[in-house]
């Protein structure tokens, strides 16, 4: 053995697939933590030990020599082969057969390789003999063959693996694929030269088997990052997302799902890709057509009929690339059924109370106002009928005249309030037009000239339901001091807006009064005038003399 070694253009090969594996035994190195790159890293340096030899092989001159590293080839090829099933093993998840034990198992195999080709010399069980040629030729012993079966069984067993994961799990298919390829066309070739069907140098013989293998291992991990946790990790998230989450091309049509949008849908991942977002949710195709850099909540749509519709908010998303050029939208669903049902019934809470407390307000101006006159005219019927017993004619039909006025004013009172309360019960409920018609309304009924002044700025949205129903009792209350009270033939309402609130003011040219000394007379009610205005956070000021008019002036906070 002379160890001696000269230039040979077949030693390129096997350089360029030991520097490849030493790229991926170093990227799995730096992965080691995620399940799988440990093992990885181990089938690398194998595959590397193994090229070495190739690379040594080609460019030794000796015979001797050549043969030495043929059997030191031989020696890691064994362990190449059991360090990819654990490998794929461990990448699958199918981990729980990978105790200490059975890994001591898996590579006892891999330590009777070595010291057989130790002894070779003395059993020629693993080579019967090497001759000379082109390059040298090896003769096989029986317990090369059975080693070679037990390499065949591991790389079959990683096979079915791969091929479990590809059909399992969709978004990790196409890499899964990638590697079940460079192990089909890698260990083909391998399983071709050890049979002599295919005449291979030693330089060829460990690219052709270990090139593919470290292509399609580059593939998958550089182009689709499967070592690496992070859009591992991402991937796992949308999977375990309750949200559905469509990722979807510039002309929006579905380019991926995860589980949760596949069950919201009722259609498979395959099924759905390529049809347009919009068809399929049933909205607009502009509303899904500019999405924005934040995550926009576009609108809710509801998916079924019946008892069984469910409810979603969209959010969209735009997603970029490096450059900024839009490349698509990522589509959220999110079910706010139950939010939904839940605002519902809140909703329908609100309005018991606020009937309730409504017909509590009621009785009060009721028993106040129309049970006072009842009170009265039933006191004062009795002194009629007591008069006309004691044959005081005159007198009691002075009364009975007094009475008749009182109560044609109760049922003008009556009709008032039917009135007012009509004015808040309409479809659509606005405060501006309810305010319109009734002033329309008031003028015809009772012959009070009306005016309505608007300033230019739009004062729906700046007054909630609620606030706006209270606002119009006070206003329907100030009219009726106006008509019953200041005897005013001509009534201005002007609403606008001032320092944060909606100014309202009602003006009549009636008789008027001493605003100072009226407060607490609840025959203007007065008293429930300002209790509304209280609960929706407003004010009331009243200006009025005698002879002069009333201004009742109104503030409410926007919003």
């Amino acid at each position: 053995m002379t160890w001696a070694y000269t230039y040979d253009p077949h030693v390129w090969p096997p350089i360029i697939t030991a520097v490849f594996t030493v790229l991926l035994g170093w990227y799995g190195w730096q992965r080691r933590h995620f399940p799988g790159s440990f093992a990885f890293t181990f089938l690398c340096l194998f595959s590397f030990l193994w090229a070495l030899g190739a690379i040594f092989e080609t460019s030794a001159t000796d015979f001797t020599t050549r043969v030495l590293w043929i059997k030191f080839q031989a020696i890691w090829q064994i362990p190449a082969a059991t360090a990819l099933p654990w490998f794929v093993m461990e990448f699958t998840g199918a981990n729980r057969w990978l105790s200490r034990r059975n890994l001591v198992l898996f590579f006892s195999p891999s330590l009777v390789t070595i010291l057989l080709i130790i002894s070779n010399d003395y059993h020629h069980l693993i080579w019967t003999g090497f001759q000379m040629e082109d390059h040298i030729v090896q003769s096989f012993g029986i317990a090369n063959w059975i080693l070679m079966t037990y390499a065949f069984l591991m790389i079959f067993n990683a096979v079915l693996l791969l091929s479990w994961l590809a059909i399992r799990s969709s978004h990790i298919r196409r890499p899964a694929l990638i590697m079940l390829s460079g192990m089909v066309i890698g260990f083909g070739f391998y399983a071709l030269a050890n049979t002599g069907v295919v005449t291979l140098g030693p330089g060829e013989r460990v690219m052709v088997v270990l090139g593919p293998l470290s292509v399609s291992y580059a593939l998958a991990f550089l182009g689709f990052r499967v070592l690496d946790p992070v859009p591992m990790a991402r991937t796992a998230v949308l999977d375990q997302m309750s949200e559905g989450v469509l990722v979807l091309d510039k002309d929006g049509r579905i380019a991926s799902t995860n589980a949760a949008a596949d069950q919201i849908l009722g259609k498979s991942a395959r099924w759905l890709r390529g049809k347009p977002a919009s068809d399929l949710l049933q909205v607009a195709p502009e509303v899904l057509s500019t999405p924005s850099s934040s995550g926009a909540s576009l609108e809710e749509i509801s998916l079924g009929k019946g008892t069984s519709a469910r409810h979603f908010s969209l959010n969209l998303t735009r997603l970029t690339d490096r450059t900024g050029r839009v490349l698509g939208g990522l589509l959220l669903l999110h079910d706010v059924t139950g939010e939904k049902k839940t605002r519902e019934q809140l909703v329908r809470q609100q309005r018991v109370v606020a009937t309730l407390e409504e017909r509590e307000r009621l009785a009060r101006e009721l028993h106040d106002g129309i049970g006072q006159v009842l009170g009265y005219m039933g006191m004062q019927a009795q002194t009629a009928r007591k008069l006309v017993t004691d044959g005081d004619a005159e007198k009691a039909d002075a009364l009975l005249g007094r009475l008749t006025e009182v109560a044609r004013d109760a049922h003008a009172d009556v009709r008032g309030s039917i009135f007012g309360l009509k004015a808040g019960q309409a479809d659509g409920w606005s405060f501006i037009s309810a305010l319109k018609q009734y002033l329309a309304r008031f003028q015809d009924n009772y012959g009070i000239h009306t005016e309505l002044d608007l300033s230019g700025e739009t004062l729906e949205a700046a007054l909630s339901p609620e606030a706006g129903v209270q606002l119009m009792r006070v206003v329907q209350e100030a009219l009726t001091n106006s008509r019953k009270h200041s005897q005013a033939h001509n009534i201005s309402v002007s609403v606008g807006r001032k320092d944060g609130h909606i100014v309202l003011s009602v003006t009549d040219d009636g008789a008027g009064f001493d605003a100072g000394s009226s407060g607490g007379d609840g025959h203007f009610g007065l008293s429930f005038m300002d209790e509304r205005m209280k609960q929706i956070g407003g004010s009331m000021e009243i200006k009025s003399k005698a002879g002069e008019g009333t201004v009742v002036s109104l503030a409410v906070p926007l919003g």
